[in-house]
């Protein structure tokens, strides 16, 4: 899922971009790896207009909660450190502010009356299908708001949709008429179905080793980090421990002891936090650092070497270098197949294929006829291929048939293409915005 998320980020974003009147009533959402060095509150000025900080905690908190709509409990804090979605949240209103300040140089502004329009829709605020003020006020304070604030969130999207309403594309009957029978056009394909799992590679320590030379930047060791240490037992009074470990730290310092044990950590190491390893990690070769506090204990620590990574021998990494040889040997030879076959292709005519039937195919499962067709009518060759994991499809597409004109299927391809359209137009507008406004940002993202 992760990897889908990531290419489809760009999309996701900008489906879910005016968020304040789309949800409320999930619940708030924390998070953290922000640091502000300039101002607590301001994040970032865009233009005339400054970022504070409880717009990036509400901003956050709306797109984890819909992307955890969208993804189920699939969808979880490490998937959205890894999408890197507080940034994501930061640059979301980077861009909903450069919107902002265009609006008010051209003099748009959402109406107290608008605001109250959109209010009264929202379910959560609904009882016996009347808005209810007292449920309003608490629906806000279990997602950390008020109605201040939230008032004024809905304001700005009001005014951001006033003014995309400006750029909003159109698109005439004929485009969609002739669309319309090229997007549900027929293919007629011809295919050729390879079983990857007879193509075979025999292994000599002779062709691994000439890999491994060629590839040896992949075989390093970890950067490793030599560090003295102390441990010093958290034993029933902590504040006395922590007494004892301070004195312990100055004895150390001033030479009056010396450390009893060395270790090698490096940057995975799991029984430190971050924080705490980072500490150790960027200190100067040399310095003891004061006491920290790991569960049941204080530590003493002193860098005294950074090890960097290191060529690892071919026999200490041989059977990782087989499993990469043989994956690479195995890519090799199928592609080698694969060329042969589009240079002569004979296949098996399947006939007609569309993107709306579900066609089946001798061979290959539901799924991989589904990624098939998908790439039939991506292609921009008559002769390709697709790999489907456990198998390789050649295809060869021998006739196009345009579909017969359906007027029902216009709606869909109306709200499809404008807001394609629409996003590349909006797109565009930014980026010429942060040309015309300038960009201070307040804080710094821990990566």
């Amino acid at each position: 899922m992760i990897t889908w998320m990531q290419k489809h980020k760009s999309w996701l974003v900008i489906t879910i971009w005016i968020s304040t009147i789309a949800f409320v009533g999930a619940g708030f959402v924390g998070w953290g790896s922000y640091d502000i060095s300039k101002s607590a509150g301001s994040v970032a000025t865009v233009g005339s207009k400054k970022i504070e900080m409880k717009d990036l905690q509400s901003e956050y908190s709306n797109l984890y909660s819909q992307y955890e709509q969208m993804f189920g409990q699939t969808f979880n804090k490490e998937l959205a450190d890894k999408l890197k979605l507080e940034e994501t949240a930061y640059n979301n209103l980077v861009q909903k502010y450069l919107l902002l300040n265009l609006a008010e140089e051209f003099g748009l502004m959402a109406t107290d009356k608008q605001v109250a329009q959109e209010l009264v829709k929202i379910s959560s605020f609904i009882i016996e299908g009347k808005f209810d003020k007292a449920t309003y006020v608490k629906v806000l304070k279990q997602n950390r708001t008020n109605p201040t604030d939230f008032e004024a969130q809905i304001k700005k999207d009001l005014t951001i949709q006033k003014l995309t309403k400006i750029y909003a594309s159109t698109i005439n009957q004929e485009s969609i008429k002739n669309i319309n029978k090229l997007f549900f056009a027929s293919d007629k394909i011809s295919i050729n179905i390879i079983d990857n799992s007879k193509t075979i590679v025999k292994v000599n320590d002779t062709d691994m080793k000439k890999y491994w030379e060629a590839n040896k930047d992949k075989y390093k060791s970890v950067k490793q980090y030599k560090i003295n240490i102390e441990k010093i037992a958290i034993n029933g009074d902590a504040k006395k421990s922590k007494k004892t470990a301070l004195k312990k730290y100055l004895s150390l310092k001033k030479a009056n002891s010396k450390f009893t044990t060395t270790e090698f950590i490096n940057d995975s190491t799991t029984y430190l936090q971050k924080e705490d390893l980072d500490k150790i990690i960027t200190s100067k070769i040399g310095t003891i650092l004061k006491p920290i506090k790991i569960k049941d204990n204080y530590i003493v620590v002193q860098l005294i070497q950074i090890i960097k990574p290191q060529t690892l021998a071919f026999a200490d990494v041989k059977s990782e270098v087989e499993i990469d040889y043989v994956n690479k040997a195995k890519q090799d030879k199928l592609q080698e197949k694969v060329n042969a076959l589009i240079k002569n292709f004979k296949g098996k005519d399947i006939g007609y294929i569309t993107k709306e039937a579900d066609t089946m195919i001798a061979g290959l499962s539901p799924k991989e006829v589904t990624d098939l067709v998908s790439s039939v009518f991506a292609s921009k060759v008559l002769i390709n291929s697709i790999n489907l994991g456990s198998k390789t499809v050649v295809y060869k597409i021998l006739d196009t048939k345009l579909a017969t004109y359906d007027a029902k299927k216009d709606t869909y391809l109306e709200e499809t293409i404008l807001k394609i359209k629409d996003q590349e137009t909006i797109s565009k507008l930014i980026d010429k915005l942060r040309l015309k406004y300038t960009v201070t940002s307040n804080m710094q993202v821990n990566n």
